[in-house]
């Protein structure tokens, strides 16, 4: 499926211009370091039983896929790149062996 360029243009400013995002992954990973690239986030992965540190998520808008780059002490450690949208989630989790949910509060997913 090929998305129009104002489309992709549309989902890379989601990602990249939008403070939820930064919200969500501090409550999912306890992240503190979130930073904007290009067309996607650079952000620390505490807790990585793997050790990883950091994570980049690249929207590529040409292709609408996207790419994760893992990190480890400051040097790139695997990278993957033709992501649908829908993969990122099992892909993220089973190479970081992190879990990404929205923790409860009071009772009440926030």
């Amino acid at each position: 499926m090929t998305i129009d360029n104002d489309t992709a243009r549309e989902y890379a400013e989601l990602l990249t211009g939008n403070a939820r995002p930064f919200s969500t992954l501090r409550l999912m990973l306890g992240t503190q370091l979130i930073l904007r690239i290009d067309n996607g986030l650079r952000f620390d992965l505490h807790g990585s039983p793997h050790r990883l540190t950091l994570c980049d998520l690249i929207y590529n808008v040409g292709e609408d896929l996207f790419e994760l780059h893992f990190y480890r002490g400051g040097r790139k450690v695997e990278s993957l790149t033709g992501l649908f949208a829908d993969q990122l989630r099992e892909v993220f989790e089973r190479h970081t062996l992190l879990r990404l949910a929205v923790p409860r509060i009071c009772g009440i997913n926030a």
